[in-house]
């Protein structure tokens, strides 16, 4: 599968491989993080949480499997200007996770199916903020 290198596409980038399977997704924006009640009133976050999940479920749709992966493993990353504490940075891809398996690429997001996913941050230029996502089948 071909890497794609970040920052030179300003729009979502979606590579995909059969057998085993693999995916990678890049997208150029942050996912975003409710920290401390900073996203208002509760609908806002709904709203925000919702259109992630279903863009990402958008663009991944046509790389599903024939049959959702029933093990696969996981690395998120998080390019932005400000690192956030781990927990805001899994947090944030909560999501993204769902819109994979409403995509019909994962079977679940349960722990017997993505086992502990690898999430990262590597540190950007402020108009840079992204965020890319790799899964890969898991025999077995």
């Amino acid at each position: 599968m071909a890497k794609v290198k970040p920052f030179t596409f300003r729009k979502p980038v979606v590579t995909s491989a059969r057998n085993p399977y693999e995916l990678y997704l890049w997208v150029p924006e942050l996912p975003p993080i409710f920290a401390n009640g900073s996203h208002g009133h509760w609908s806002v976050k709904y709203r925000k949480v919702s259109a992630l999940r279903g863009k990402t479920s958008f663009l991944v749709m046509e790389h599903a499997p024939a049959k959702s992966l029933e093990r696969a493993k996981l690395t998120l990353v998080r390019y932005g200007s400000k690192e956030p504490d781990f927990d805001n940075l899994v947090s944030s891809f909560k999501p993204i996770i769902d819109g994979l398996v409403s995509a019909g690429i994962i079977v679940n997001d349960k722990q017997a199916n993505i086992g502990q996913p690898q999430y990262l941050f590597v540190k950007a230029k402020r108009d840079e903020g992204a965020f890319s996502v790799k899964v890969e089948e898991i025999d077995g």
